[in-house]
């Protein structure tokens, strides 16, 4: 008998599936991501739960991705989403090919 495979990573969010980091944004570590109800490259930047969990911080991080989603941004990412999660906070945003 072989053994069971591992069960697949949870959805974060429900419907966004983690791919591989890319690197640091101005929010927090970012990875690759695909949307799997709507089959889109997405970027998911998770912002570090000490700034999540601080009300202040978090209020401030939530009005400036809403003021980047606002913007209108020829050259790069634009925000798709936040996901408000019970013990985090995570930006959806546009995947920019590299």
């Amino acid at each position: 008998l072989r053994p069971a495979a591992p069960p697949p990573d949870p959805l974060v969010g429900g419907r966004f599936r983690k791919g591989r980091p890319a690197g640091r944004g101005d929010f927090g570590e970012v990875c690759e991501a695909v949307d799997e109800s709507l089959g889109r490259a997405v970027a998911l930047e998770g912002v570090p739960s000490d700034a999540a969990a601080d009300p202040a911080r978090r209020a401030r991080l939530l009005e400036e991705a809403r003021s980047a989603a606002a913007l209108p941004r020829p050259e790069g990412p634009e925000v798709y989403e936040i996901l408000e999660l019970p013990a985090a906070l995570v930006l959806v945003w546009s995947r920019v090919p590299r």
